[in-house]
């Protein structure tokens, strides 16, 4: 199970994940997670690893430029596939329903399932 909390200050966001002795801080004010990174210091051992490239599985892809996040379970799925000795299959194109947000409405999109070559 997972403990998500969220902390919302005027406009300031943080999202504290905590599972198992993993937490994941994330949020939109560098110094406020800087803030709470040192009173979490304050009562408990913590080492930093800065930036996650993976949280339980999922893949965490960075878009600086758009300032957004993406969450990607390609590796996870991969490993799946691997495991049901479907991974020399051929690719093929699907369909997902990818909800947007209400205003947006949802939208069609089309995913190429391909062949990771580079295994983790």
């Amino acid at each position: 199970m997972t403990l998500i909390i969220m902390f919302i200050i005027a406009i300031v966001r943080i999202f504290l994940s905590l599972y198992v002795d993993n937490i994941l801080i994330v949020g939109n004010n560098v110094a406020f997670i800087n803030k709470l990174k040192y009173f979490l210091k304050s009562d408990f051992k913590i080492k930093d690893l800065v930036e996650a490239l993976y949280v339980m599985g999922i893949e965490i892809i960075r878009d600086r430029k758009c300032r957004t996040l993406y969450l990607s379970r390609e590796q996870y799925l991969y490993k799946i596939v691997k495991r049901l000795h479907m991974h020399n299959f051929n690719p093929m194109n699907i369909l997902i329903l990818a909800q947007g947000l209400p205003s947006q409405g949802a939208r069609f999109e089309s995913h190429r399932l391909t062949q990771v070559n580079q295994e983790k």
